[in-house]
């Protein structure tokens, strides 16, 4: 009788060290650090701000402007649309070496790109379809489209420069928030120190590579001088599942948030270049809401 009421408390002993290193290991985590960016979430924040203008640059060299807009209605989906000018002949000439001399020689000095991309969310939050095509001279060259069945994207990339369609499903990871390399988030709130969410990023100058699964951790804070003021800025770093590291150097892209969930700056690779995204003022958004109709590019 004895035996069996002390084998009876070591069950229950067991079982509260399990119960208690579940609730340490898998969900006090997560209560500490809140739940991170998702696109209900996202699309409220750009609901404040539906429109924002950024300025593009590249090592110090001006390449160009971006324009962020968030369509939303009372009924019906979301849609995030951004509208890219890149002087690609800029971008590429400013390489070193003999592969510089080489670009430079065989490239326009100026090669306006035009690029319009567009996410759509539905009334939950989730990803439908998003749509992506890169223009020159009001002429589409090629144009990826995705659309979300389930837990996969059905990709067809299309255009004028390509001898036929190419399509690709791929996975597509849960409450996954999709990335342009030429388009910058414009808001991620709520972010706390060590929050990880996946971010499935595609680039519109190489479309038929498809989908990049990369994974954002917010790291802490770091300072940043925004409107001449040093403020600190929630760091989010982009990193691709490599198995090559952590460091700085295997960075894929940044992000430097403000508390309230405003993307003040934004730093992605493209080949092995940085490109770097300002957040504009009020007036230089309006402004850059004009170059937009000036391009003429089709509404989708």
């Amino acid at each position: 009788m004895l035996s069996s009421r002390w084998y009876n408390v070591s069950v229950v002993l067991l079982w509260l060290t399990m119960m208690g290193w579940l609730v340490v290991a898998k969900v006090l985590p997560d209560w500490l650090i809140g739940n991170p960016p998702d696109y209900q979430r996202i699309v409220e924040a750009q609901r404040e701000e539906p429109t924002v203008g950024w300025i593009l640059a590249c090592e110090g060299r001006s390449l160009g402007w971006a324009l962020s807009e968030t369509h939303a209605s009372a009924e019906g989906p979301v849609e995030i649309e951004s509208c890219v000018r890149l002087d690609a002949g800029a971008l590429f000439s400013g390489g070193q070496g003999a592969m510089g001399d080489l670009i430079r020689n065989v490239m326009p000095r100026h090669l306006f790109l035009d690029t319009q991309s567009i996410v759509r969310i539905d009334g939950l939050g989730n990803l439908m379809e998003f749509d992506s095509s890169l223009y020159h001279q009001r002429e589409r060259w090629v144009r990826l489209r995705g659309v979300v069945e389930g837990a996969q994207v059905q990709l067809t990339v299309t255009g004028s420069k390509l001898p036929q369609p190419i399509e690709r499903v791929m996975a597509l990871p849960p409450k996954a928030v999709m990335g342009d390399i030429l388009s910058p988030q414009t808001h991620l709130p709520g972010l706390r120190e060590g929050q990880t969410w996946t971010v499935p990023v595609y680039n519109p100058l190489q479309p038929h590579q498809g989908l990049e699964i990369l994974h954002a951790v917010v790291e802490g804070r770091e300072p940043i001088n925004w409107g001449g003021h040093n403020l600190l800025a929630w760091l989010v770093v982009y990193r691709a599942d490599d198995g090559l590291g952590t460091g700085r150097e295997r960075a894929r892209g940044r992000l430097w948030v403000r508390d309230d969930g405003v993307v003040l700056r934004q730093e992605m690779k493209l080949f092995d270049m940085a490109l770097t995204f300002r957040r504009m003022d009020a007036e230089e958004t309006r402004e850059c809401q004009q170059r937009k109709i000036e391009l003429g590019l089709p509404r989708r």
